[in-house]
C-alpha cells in the first residue's frame, strides 16, 4: 500500500481543479437548500471496475481509463483491477500512472500478489489522502478494502468536511465470501476501535452483487444508496444525516463504452456541514462575531468586517482556489464595535486567490473575493 503524487502531477492537479475547487467553495459558501444551522458541500466521487485497462475491444490503453476518469471529473475515485508492476500489463506501475495522467493524488492497496508485482485496488483524490487503512476482506482470490480520509472543503473546513472513503472489490460468484466481506465492514466502521464512527463515510466498489442479495442486505443495515440502480458497482454512503443523495449515472457513450469491462459510475453527493464550521459570505451571518466583505483591487484585497463590542482580536488567513492558505495575519488591539478595513498586499501571490476567512473566539467566518481578474 502506498501512496504517491509528484511534482509533475501537483502542476496538472492545480490546473485541472480550478473549475472544480470554485464549484466546490461555491456550495460550500451557500446555505440555499440547505436546513436552518446548516451549509452543503457538493462534489462528485466515482467508482470504476478498470479491468487493468483493457476494453472491450481487446485494447490495453491506460490513457483511455484516464480520459473517462476525467470526463467525470471527480474529487474521489475508487478503481478496481489495478496492477501494479505486473508482466501482463507491461510491468507498468498503474497507481503511479493514473495519478500522472489525472493529475490526483493515488494511494494503492495490494490484494494478491501478481508476479512480478501486485494486484488490487486503488483510489484517486484532488487533495492528499490521510490515515490510510487496508482491511482484508475473504475470497478464493483475496479481496481488500482500502481506507482514505480526505477533506472534501479543500482544506477549508477539514474538521467538519474530512469523510471516510472505502474502495473496494468483493469476490466475483462467492456469495459467502461477498456477504462475510459486508459484514466484516460493516463491524470495521462500527468499532470505535477504528476511528470516529460518527465519520461521514462513502462505500464505493465492485461488489459483484445486485440489490436484493444477502449482502446487499446486510450493507444496507448500515449504509444508504440513494435512488440509483447500481446494478453490481455500488456506491453507499453513511450517517444518512449528514449527506443528501443529488444524482448518480453510468456514463455509456463513447470510450467509457469501451474502456473496460464495466462501466464507471458516478454520483453527486451533498455533505451536510454544520454552520459552526464554514459560514455564508456577506452581513448578517448570525451567530457570527464578525460578518465581513472582501475584494481585490489595485495589488490588495481590502477586507471590510464588523465587530461587535467586546471583542479584542482576529485572525484573517488568504486562500488560493485550491483551499492553500497564502498568508495568514492576526490583528490584536481592535477598538470595540464598528465596522473596519483591513488592506493587505498581494504581491507574489497568484491571481486565483478568492477566499477569505475570519477566526474570532473560535468563530469562523467566509467570504469570496469579488474581483479575480482586478490583481
Amino acid at each position: 500500500m502506498y501512496s504517491t503524487g509528484n511534482r509533475e502531477s501537483r502542476m496538472r492537479r492545480n490546473d485541472k481543479g480550478i473549475l472544480f475547487a470554485v464549484s466546490v467553495i461555491a456550495v460550500l459558501l451557500s446555505v440555499a437548500g440547505s436546513l436552518p444551522g446548516q451549509n452543503a458541500i457538493r462534489f462528485t466521487a466515482m467508482t470504476y471496475n478498470t479491468h487493468h485497462g483493457q476494453g472491450t475491444d481487446n485494447v490495453l490503453d491506460l490513457n483511455r481509463i484516464a480520459r473517462v476518469i476525467d470526463s467525470v471529473n471527480p474529487y474521489y475515485a475508487a478503481l478496481q483491477e489495478i496492477d501494479s508492476v505486473v508482466s501482463r500489463t507491461g510491468n507498468v506501475d498503474q497507481p503511479a500512472r493514473y495519478a500522472q495522467l489525472t493529475g490526483m493524488y493515488c494511494t494503492f492497496a495490494k490484494a494478491i500478489p501478481l508476479a512480478p508485482g501486485s494486484y488490487g485496488n486503488m483510489m484517486l483524490s484532488r487533495v492528499p489522502p490521510a490515515n490510510i487503512r487496508r482491511l482484508a476482506l475473504p475470497g478464493s482470490e483475496a479481496r481488500v478494502a482500502l481506507f482514505t480520509d480526505v477533506d472534501v472543503s479543500n482544506g477549508i473546513d477539514p474538521q467538519h468536511a474530512t469523510v471516510t472513503f472505502i474502495a473496494t472489490h468483493f469476490m466475483n460468484g462467492e456469495q459467502t465470501a461477498q456477504l462475510q466481506s459486508a459484514q466484516d465492514i460493516n463491524t470495521y466502521i462500527t468499532n470505535a476501535a477504528n476511528g470516529d464512527t460518527s465519520r461521514p463515510m462513502m462505500l464505493l466498489g465492485d461488489l459483484n452483487c445486485s440489490s436484493g442479495s444477502s449482502p446487499i442486505t446486510e450493507l444496507q443495515k448500515k449504509w444508504s444508496a440513494g435512488s440509483f440502480n447500481y446494478g453490481i458497482d455500488w456506491i453507499f454512503f453513511r450517517p444518512a444525516n449528514r449527506w443528501r443523495f443529488i444524482s448518480a449515472r453510468k456514463p455509456n457513450t463513447g470510450e467509457a463504452a469501451i474502456a473496460s469491462d464495466h462501466l464507471p459510475v458516478e454520483t453527486i453527493m451533498e455533505l451536510i456541514v454544520p454552520q459552526t464550521g464554514i459560514k455564508s459570505d456577506g452581513f448578517g451571518a448570525a451567530p457570527l462575531h464578525t460578518a465581513i466583505q472582501a475584494r481585490a483591487c489595485n495589488g490588495k484585497i481590502s477586507v471590510s468586517y464588523l465587530l461587535e463590542a467586546g471583542i479584542h482580536g482576529a485572525k484573517v488567513g488568504l486562500f488560493n482556489i485550491h483551499g492553500q492558505c497564502l498568508k495568514s495575519v492576526c490583528m490584536s488591539g481592535i477598538r470595540e464595535g464598528g465596522r473596519h478595513t483591513l488592506s493587505i498586499p498581494l504581491e507574489g501571490f497568484p491571481g486565483q486567490l478568492c477566499i477569505v476567512r475570519m477566526e474570532i473566539d473560535g468563530k469562523v467566518t467566509v467570504a469570496r473575493v469579488s474581483a479575480l481578474d482586478s490583481f
